[in-house]
C-alpha cells in the first residue's frame, strides 16, 4: 500500500513499478485518470523501477507569505514531462466509453475500476484512490478488484484512512502486506488571514473553490473584473476531456488564464500547478435535498492538498502550497480540518451483486421458474416480472442470505433513497420498453451512463429507447437529435443562416454549428485585429507624436474584435449534448448491431468538445472586452504552438519507434516475433516497437484535427477489445 496525502509522490511510486512489469495494469476512479496514465506509458514519461533518476530539487524555506519573491520568478519554458522513446510502453485502454487499443498483445493496460476483468493475469497491479472502497455507490468496485485481480504484485494508493480495511481483507486471503507511508513533497501553509470576501486580492496561481456552477461563473465574472486576471474553469459537469484542457491553460504560463475556479472535481484527476487554495465556501449540497452539509475532513484535505503542486509555474524554486479562504467565518474551519492529526478511519468497505451470484439466485428464486428452459440470465420479457421487483428480489436474497464479515456492507440501494431512485429508473426504463425489449437489454440500459437529472438527456433516451424497441436500430444519430430537438423545441428548429448568427438557435445540432460560426468569426476578428494593430505600429513609427494619439484614438473604433455572445444556455445544451455522445458510445460497446453510428458520433463528440472548451473562455466578455483581442488572440497562439510542440515530440516518438523495429528486423527471425506474441510476453529492449502504435503515432502527426489528451488517432473503433 502506497498512502499519504496529495501531492506525496505515492501513486507515482506504484507507477513505476507498473512501467517496469512485463505484464500490468492500472485501474483508476475517472476515465481521464486512466486515459493520462495511458499517455505517460505509451511516451515514456514514467521511469520504469530499478532505473536511477534525479530526485526533486531540495525546497527553499517558505516565504512568511505566498506573494513575497513570487515576481522576482519567470515561469519555465515547458514544464511538460519529457517524451522517452527508451521507457514507452505500449500500452492499451478500456473504459466504460472508449477503447485505445495500439496493439493487440500489448502488456499493460490502462483502465477505470469498473472495467478490470478478474480473468486475466497480471505480474503488477495499481489500483489507485483505495479510499474509494468505502463509498456506497461506487465501492463494490474496488473491493471486486482488490479480491479478484489476478496479480503477482498488488499496489493500492490512497488515503491511509484504508488501512484497517485492506488489513481485514487480507485476514481472509492470506497475503502479505507492506505499508509506504508518504509525506507531502512540498510544506502546506494556512495563512493567518482570508481575503475578508474580496475578490482583488486573488493573485496569479490561485485556484478558488465553489461548489456549485452559478457560483463559478459568478466569480470568474467578479475576480476578472476586480483583479484583471482571466480564470480557467472546472466543474463537475464538465466532460473529462474539457477539464483537462482547462487545466492546461491554467498550467501554460503564456495562455494569459492564470487563476483557475472549480467545484471539488479539481480534487481527483487533475495536475494542477496551483500556488494557493482559496475556499470560497466550506459546505456543499447533500445530493439528495437544497440543504447543504459541511465539507468532511478527507474532502478539505484533498482539495487543499492542490496546492503547492511540484514545480507550479509561478515560482518554481519554491512549490510550497498555501491555503485561506474568501471569507474570514470560514478560516477555522479549514484550519481545524488541516490540523487534524489523521483522517478518520473507514469503518467498512462496500460489496456487490455480480454476475455470477445473480445468476446463482436466478436459479433459486421463484421468479425464475417461468424462463428456467431459456439459456439466459434473466427472465423472459413475458414471465410478468418487472424490472424493479426481480432487481429489488435480488438484492433481497444477496442481504438475507449471506452473512457477511463486519468489514463489509452491501451497497446502499436498499435504503429508501436508494430504493426510491432504482424504482423510478426502473420504472422508466419498463414503462418505454413496453414488454419488447430483453431483460439483457433492460438491464444495459439501467446500468448506462444517463444523465437522468438533465431534462434535455431523458427526452433524446426516450427517443433512442423507442426506435431500439421498434426498429431494433437507433439508426441515423443525426436523425435522433433532430427529432428530440423537434419534441422540445417544437417546429422551431432549423438551420441557422449567417444573416441569423446573432440570434442563439434551438436544437443540438443547430447550437453547435452556430457555436462554430461563432468561433470562426472571433478567431477571424482577433487575427485582423491583430494585422491591423501592427500597420498601425508601421504607419505610426513616421508620424508625429500628435498625429498618433489622434490616429489611435481613431483606429480604436475599427480594432474591436468580434464579441461572441455565448450564454449559459449554450453551455448547458453543449454539455447535455456531450453527455448523450458519451451515453450512446457507451451503448455501442455493448451492443454495436443498434447502435450502430460509430463514426458520427465520434466527430460529433470531438466538434462539441472543442466548442465547449472556446466557450469557456470566452463567455462572461462584455463590451469593455471588445478593445482586449490580444488575450484571446495570445491563447490562441500560445495554444498552436504548444499543439505544434506536442506534435513534433509525438513525431520524434514515432521515428524512433521506426528505427528500433527496423533494427529488430534485422535481429529476430518472424517465428521468434511470433512466438513471443502469443505467448504475450515481451522483450525490454522491443517494449513498445509495435507497428501498430506506430500507426497511432503516424495518424497522428499527419492529422491536424487530432490533439493530445483527446480520443484522436487511438479512437478509431478499435478491432479488439482488451478485457
Amino acid at each position: 500500500m502506497h498512502v499519504g496525502p496529495t501531492n506525496s509522490g505515492k501513486t507515482h511510486h506504484a507507477l513505476r513499478a507498473l512501467a517496469a512489469a512485463k505484464t500490468g495494469v492500472y485501474a483508476g476512479p475517472l476515465r481521464l485518470l486512466a486515459h493520462e496514465i495511458w499517455e505517460r506509458l505509451n511516451l515514456g514519461q514514467i521511469v520504469p523501477l530499478g532505473v536511477e533518476q534525479p530526485p526533486p530539487h531540495a525546497n527553499p524555506p517558505p516565504p512568511s507569505h505566498p506573494s513575497q519573491g513570487a515576481a522576482l520568478y519567470t515561469a519555465p519554458q515547458d514544464s511538460r514531462p519529457s517524451t522517452n522513446s527508451k521507457y514507452a510502453r505500449a500500452t492499451n485502454m478500456t473504459t466504460g466509453e472508449e477503447k485505445k487499443v495500439v496493439e493487440h498483445y500489448a502488456g499493460l493496460l490502462s483502465c477505470t475500476v469498473e472495467m478490470l476483468s478478474s480473468r486475466m493475469e497480471y505480474d503488477v497491479g495499481v489500483i489507485d484512490e483505495i479510499q474509494m472502497i468505502g463509498d456506497p455507490q461506487r465501492g463494490f468496485a474496488w473491493t471486486s478488484a482488490v479480491l479478484g485481480l489476478s496479480a503477482r504484485e498488488l499496489h493500492l494508493c490512497g488515503e491511509a484512512s484504508a488501512i484497517p480495511i485492506v488489513q481485514s481483507f487480507l485476514q481472509e486471503t492470506g497475503d502479505d502486506l507492506e505499508i509506504r507511508q508518504y509525506e507531502r513533497l512540498t510544506p502546506l501553509l494556512v495563512e493567518e488571514e482570508s481575503l475578508g470576501g474580496d475578490l482583488s486580492k486573488v493573485q496569479k496561481g490561485d485556484c478558488v473553490i465553489a461548489f456549485s456552477r452559478t457560483s463559478i461563473f459568478a466569480l470568474k465574472t467578479e475576480i476578472e473584473k476586480k483583479s484583471g486576471l482571466k480564470c480557467a474553469v472546472v466543474y463537475g459537469k464538465l466532460p473529462p476531456e474539457i477539464r483537462s484542457e482547462q487545466a492546461a491553460l491554467f498550467n501554460d504560463p503564456d495562455s494569459g488564464f492564470d487563476v483557475i475556479i472549480g467545484s471539488d472535481a479539481i480534487g481527483m484527476g487533475l495536475n494542477l500547478k496551483i500556488r494557493r487554495i482559496i475556499f470560497s465556501a466550506v459546505t456543499k449540497g447533500d445530493g439528495a435535498s437544497s440543504s447543504k452539509v459541511p465539507l468532511s475532513i478527507s474532502q478539505t484535505k484533498q482539495i487543499a492538498g492542490r496546492a503547492g503542486r511540484y514545480g507550479h509555474s509561478i515560482d518554481p524554486s519554491n512549490s510550497c502550497g498555501y491555503v485561506t479562504t474568501l471569507h474570514p467565518k470560514d478560516l477555522p474551519f479549514v484550519k481545524d480540518a488541516l490540523s487534524h492529526p489523521s483522517t478518520p478511519t473507514l469503518s467498512h468497505a462496500y460489496v456487490g451483486p455480480t454476475v455470477e451470484s445473480m445468476e446463482a439466485f436466478c436459479a433459486a428464486l421463484p421468479i425464475s421458474k417461468s424462463h428456467s428452459q431459456h439459456n439466459s440470465l434473466f427472465p423472459t420479457s413475458s414471465s410478468g416480472t418487472n424490472l424493479t421487483s426481480f432487481l429489488e428480489s435480488i438484492q433481497m436474497a444477496h442481504v438475507y442470505t449471506a452473512s457477511v464479515p463486519p468489514a463489509y456492507k452491501y451497497i446502499n440501494t436498499t435504503s429508501p433513497s436508494g430504493l426510491e431512485k432504482l424504482s423510478r429508473l426502473c420504472s422508466w426504463i419498463e414503462k418505454h420498453s413496453k414488454g419488447v425489449l430483453t431483460w439483457e437489454d433492460k438491464i444495459c440500459w439501467l446500468v448506462s451512463p444517463m444523465a437522468v437529472r438533465d431534462d434535455l438527456c431523458v427526452k433524446c433516451y426516450e427517443v433512442i429507447i423507442r426506435r431500439q424497441r421498434d426498429d431494433m436500430d437507433v439508426g441515423d444519430l443525426k436523425d435522433v437529435l433532430e427529432e428530440t430537438s423537434r419534441i422540445v423545441y417544437g417546429q422551431d428548429v432549423k438551420k441557422v443562416s449567417v444573416g441569423e448568427m446573432n440570434k442563439e438557435p434551438k436544437g443540438f445540432l443547430q447550437v453547435l454549428e452556430w457555436a462554430e460560426e461563432q468561433m470562426r468569426k472571433h478567431s477571424e476578428s482577433l487575427q485582423a485585429v491583430a494585422v491591423l494593430e501592427k500597420e498601425v505600429r508601421e504607419v505610426n513609427e513616421e508620424k508625429e507624436e500628435e498625429e498618433k494619439e489622434e490616429d489611435a484614438r481613431l483606429s480604436t473604433r475599427n480594432r474591436q474584435p468580434f464579441i461572441p455572445e455565448i450564454t449559459h444556455s449554450t453551455l448547458s445544451v453543449l454539455e447535455s449534448f456531450h453527455k448523450i455522445l458519451v451515453f450512446y458510445m457507451w451503448m455501442l460497446f455493448r451492443n454495436s448491431v443498434v447502435f450502430s453510428d460509430q463514426e458520427t458520433t465520434e466527430e460529433l463528440k470531438r466538434r462539441v468538445e472543442v466548442v465547449l472548451d472556446w466557450s469557456l473562455q470566452v463567455i462572461g466578455q462584455s463590451d469593455q472586452d471588445k478593445t482586449d483581442g490580444k488575450d484571446m488572440e495570445k491563447v490562441r497562439i500560445a495554444k498552436e504552438e504548444r499543439m505544434l510542440s506536442e506534435r513534433a515530440a509525438y513525431k520524434q516518438l514515432m521515428k524512433d519507434y521506426q528505427e528500433r523495429n527496423a533494427k529488430n528486423e534485422t535481429e529476430q527471425n518472424k517465428e521468434e516475433r511470433d512466438s513471443r506474441e502469443m505467448n504475450r510476453s515481451r522483450e525490454e529492449e522491443t517494449v513498445g516497437s509495435s507497428a501498430g502504435f506506430i500507426d497511432v503515432l503516424k495518424n497522428y502527426v499527419e492529422n491536424p484535427n487530432l490533439r493530445v489528451g483527446r480520443g484522436g488517432a487511438a479512437a478509431a473503433a478499435p478491432s479488439k477489445s482488451v478485457s
